[in-house]
C-alpha cells in the first residue's frame, strides 16, 4: 500500500472517529474525565489533520515528480527530433553538393571544339552512375518526409518541403531517363567502330545541366532555389525545436 492510499485510509478512520466523538460526546463526557476527553478529541484532530497534510504532500510530491518526467520525456523527444532533423539537413546538403560537384566534373572534362562540345563516353557513363545515386538519394528525402509525421508534424510545411524536393527529383530524373537511354542514342556501332566521344547535341538534357551558370535557367529554378527553399525550410525546424 503506498503513502497515498495510507494517508487516506487514516484520515477516513480519524473522520470516523471524529463523527462518533461528536455523536457520543455527551456519553464520552460523563464516563471520561474532562481532561481524557479533551485528549481524546485533539488525538482524532491531529490524526485527521496530520493525514491529511500528509495525503496533500504526497500527492503534490506524485505530481512534481510526474511534471519532472513529463519535461524529461518532452525535452528527450525534441532533442530526438532535433537530432534527426540535423541528421537530414546534413545528408540533403551533401547530396546537394555532390550533385554540383559531378556538374562541374561534367563541364571540367567535355571538350569545346569550334562548332560543338564533346564529352567522353566512359567519363559520361561513369559520372551519371554517380549522378543516378544522388536521384536515388532525392528519392529517399521524399520517403522520409511522407513516413516520419513526427519529424516534420506540420503538414503544411511537410507539403512544402516534399514539393521542392520532387522538383529536384524529378530533374534529375530527367537526366537519368536520358542516361538509360544511351544505348538507343550511341548504336552498337559506336563502340565498335572505337568512337569514344558523343556531341552534347544529342544528349539536350546534360547539355543544359552543364551550361555556364548565367545561362543554366533549368539548374536553377528546378535545383538549386529548390534545394536553398528546402535547407531554409529545414534550418527554421531546427531552430524552432
Amino acid at each position: 500500500m503506498n503513502a497515498s492510499k495510507i494517508a487516506k485510509l487514516v484520515i477516513a478512520l480519524g473522520l470516523i472517529g471524529v463523527i462518533l466523538f461528536f455523536a457520543f460526546s455527551k456519553f464520552l463526557s460523563f464516563h471520561l474525565h474532562i481532561e481524557l476527553f479533551k485528549l481524546s478529541f485533539q488525538f482524532l484532530l491531529i490524526v485527521v489533520l496530520g493525514g491529511a497534510v500528509t495525503l496533500v504532500f504526497t500527492n503534490h510530491t506524485k505530481e512534481k515528480e510526474q511534471r519532472i518526467k513529463d519535461r524529461e520525456k518532452s525535452e528527450a523527444r525534441i532533442s530526438e527530433i532535433k537530432n534527426a532533423l540535423h541528421k537530414f539537413h546534413n545528408e540533403f546538403v551533401q547530396s546537394y553538393n555532390s550533385v554540383k560537384y559531378i556538374r562541374r566534373m561534367f563541364r571540367a572534362r567535355s571538350r569545346i571544339s569550334s562548332i560543338e562540345t564533346l564529352i567522353d563516353i566512359k567519363t559520361y557513363d561513369l559520372l551519371m552512375q554517380e549522378l543516378t545515386k544522388n536521384q536515388l538519394q532525392f528519392e529517399f528525402y521524399i520517403d522520409e518526409a511522407e513516413s516520419n509525421p513526427k519529424l516534420f508534424e506540420d503538414k503544411i510545411v511537410n507539403e512544402q518541403l516534399q514539393e521542392k524536393i520532387k522538383l529536384m527529383r524529378d530533374y534529375l530524373n530527367d537526366l537519368v531517363t536520358e542516361y538509360e537511354n544511351c544505348y538507343k542514342l550511341f548504336p552498337e556501332h559506336y563502340y565498335l567502330s572505337g568512337v569514344q566521344t558523343v556531341h552534347l547535341k544529342k544528349l539536350p538534357v546534360l547539355a543544359g545541366f552543364i551550361i555556364k551558370y548565367a545561362d543554366a535557367e533549368d539548374f536553377k529554378s528546378k535545383f538549386r532555389k529548390p534545394a536553398n527553399a528546402v535547407q531554409k525550410i529545414l534550418q527554421d525546424l531546427i531552430n524552432t525545436k
